[in-house]
């Protein structure tokens, strides 16, 4: 059982993970894998809501933020400016995630996604943004943390 502040550590140690496997997939999409789904149309449909999947720069764009993100949750350094940015990583993907729970991803976005995304959005993309926000979450100071108050 992972309880006080070992949980501060922990838990934003696994949100960095969830982070980095998700920027791992992008650079691998930016590759050419439509991995999972047949093909690029399909996995255009499935992740983004659209009838093409964008080009490998912006996955790499994605991917580059991602690792970022997936950096920035665990690190020591920063002082009030890493705190800040970490909790803006934290209302951001509790923002997404609240939209795409409730099929609301359209207001985020300058397209209409289509239903599929929005059924998946629903079920596992908002639901997991909500996950990592709370993983994020749990290591900001005031919150147990044993983090340094520099």
């Amino acid at each position: 059982m992972i309880t006080g502040s070992s949980a501060t550590r922990v838990l934003p140690r696994v949100g960095s993970a969830v982070l980095a496997a998700a920027a791992a997939l992008h650079a691998v999409w930016a590759a050419g894998s439509a991995w999972p789904a047949r093909d690029r149309r399909e996995l255009a449909n499935l992740v983004a809501g659209t009838d093409e999947f964008p080009g490998p720069v912006p996955c790499i764009a994605v991917a580059g933020a991602l690792t970022l993100a997936a950096a920035l949750v665990t690190s020591e350094a920063g002082g009030a400016r890493g705190r800040a940015a970490r909790a803006a990583l934290t209302v951001g993907f509790a923002v997404r995630g609240v939209a795409g729970a409730a099929g609301a991803t359209r207001v985020l976005v300058p397209w209409t996604p289509s239903d599929r995304f929005v059924a998946m959005d629903r079920r596992f993309y908002g639901p997991l943004c909500l996950v990592i926000a709370a993983l994020v979450a749990a290591g900001l100071p005031g919150r147990g943390s044993d983090r340094p108050a520099s």
